[in-house]
């Protein structure tokens, strides 16, 4: 098959060697691996056509950066009909994207669109959007039986209750071929870790409200009150200079300056040394379509504890091969981290079992065969329709 993924959402797919958490780049390169052709399409930051190929892990893909009108976090992509016209299944993302909507009008044969969005109340923007998109578009999705692919349980029943029924739940997935440093070369910063006599959590990702990042000052000044010796190692920018400000005051007002390790980046190639020497993983997040530092802390073997989300609600068992508290209660989540750190043998289990979910169920490698099952599917489909127009 001819695969195009397109990401119609504004912002530049900018391929780099080390991308393996571009979710585009990782599943089209997993498909190319199964002997299937696959390509990839953004939004031009520049709003100008290019195309140029790439190789990495030894498979190579056509990039197109194309030209579009953008406004209200839409994209409609301009000039692309014979492009579109060659390939065998087009992918999009995100059902309430008005290109989205016009493709599975145009091309409701071969079009499946991969989704990662849900509700939660958080989201107030992209609510007051999607009721709006609903009411003037959804109900095409509903005649024509659109196929969609989500990337979370979470994801699959927000399309459910907008009357979608062809709608598959796969995940999202690692591409683990990028991860390990094969030097002995370790960044600076990873000293001062490796001598830390205490307990180390870990957190990886922006320092924002989505995070719930003062939530977890929280949870660390719980960890205090309880005597525990440990330090939370933080790497991640801020979202904004104001953020910055309100974070690092709740972090002298708590006393917490000297619990907190923080590193504003650390490139992929070190991050494997930075899981193998800390203990605990921490992500509080309100809302996450997926989250792929899950991915990569449960990769690692990082005993994780986290909230109800869109990646922990497909990866983690609860207390198999990971930790979901469904509340924001400080003093709950202090008391697992408590438990879990006083329990070495426990922690090595449940860091085994998360490593193996990933290995066995969430590489994109395993993927793929999710996504051509589907999409032989929908070629099926596509061509029973053709066959009863002629």
């Amino acid at each position: 098959m001819k695969i195009l993924i397109i990401k119609d959402v504004p912002g530049e797919i900018k391929v780099q060697r080390m991308t393996y958490n571009i979710q585009e780049i990782g599943l089209a390169i997993a498909l190319n691996k199964k002997g299937h052709q696959c390509d990839v399409m953004s939004i031009s930051d520049k709003n100008q056509f290019s195309k140029h190929e790439v190789c990495i892990d030894n498979q190579t893909i056509t990039i197109y950066s194309v030209k579009a009108i953008v406004a209200l976090k839409n994209g409609w992509l301009k000039n692309i009909d014979a492009i579109l016209d060659s390939y065998d299944i087009i992918q999009v993302c995100e059902y309430n994207q008005i290109y989205t909507w016009h493709l599975a009008k145009k091309y409701q044969h071969k079009m499946v669109c991969y989704h990662g969005p849900y509700y939660c109340d958080f989201n107030h923007n992209y609510n007051k959007m999607a009721k709006v998109f609903d009411m003037f578009f959804v109900n095409r999705y509903r005649k024509q039986n659109t196929c969609f692919i989500t990337k979370s349980g979470l994801a699959k029943e927000y399309l459910n209750s907008k009357g979608l029924g062809n709608v598959h739940s796969v995940g999202v997935g690692l591409g683990t071929s990028f991860l390990h440093n094969i030097t002995n070369e370790e960044p600076p910063e990873l000293n001062p870790i490796k001598e830390m006599n205490c307990l180390k959590l870990l957190y990886v990702g922006v320092i924002e409200p989505r995070r719930n990042s003062l939530f977890m000052l929280d949870i660390l000044n719980e960890l205090k009150i309880k005597g525990e010796n440990f330090k939370l190692i933080m790497i991640g920018r801020y979202k904004n200079e104001a953020y910055k400000t309100v974070f690092n005051a709740r972090v002298h007002e708590l006393g917490l300056s000297d619990n907190i390790y923080y590193i504003p980046r650390v490139e992929q190639k070190f991050l494997s040394k930075v899981y193998a020497n800390t203990d605990i993983f921490l992500l509080p997040t309100i809302y996450d379509i997926y989250g792929m530092v899950l991915l990569e802390s449960m990769y690692f073997g990082m005993p994780t504890i986290t909230s109800v989300n869109g990646g922990s609600n497909m990866m983690i068992e609860d207390g198999t091969n990971g930790f979901i508290i469904p509340k924001f209660e400080a003093k709950v989540w202090a008391e697992k981290v408590i438990k879990l750190s006083k329990d070495k043998v426990y922690c090595k289990k449940i860091g085994d079992a998360a490593h193996k979910t990933i290995v066995e169920k969430f590489t994109w490698d395993k993927l793929a065969s999710k996504f051509i099952n589907i999409y032989e599917q929908k070629l099926k489909e596509g061509q029973n329709e053709i066959n009863c127009i002629v």
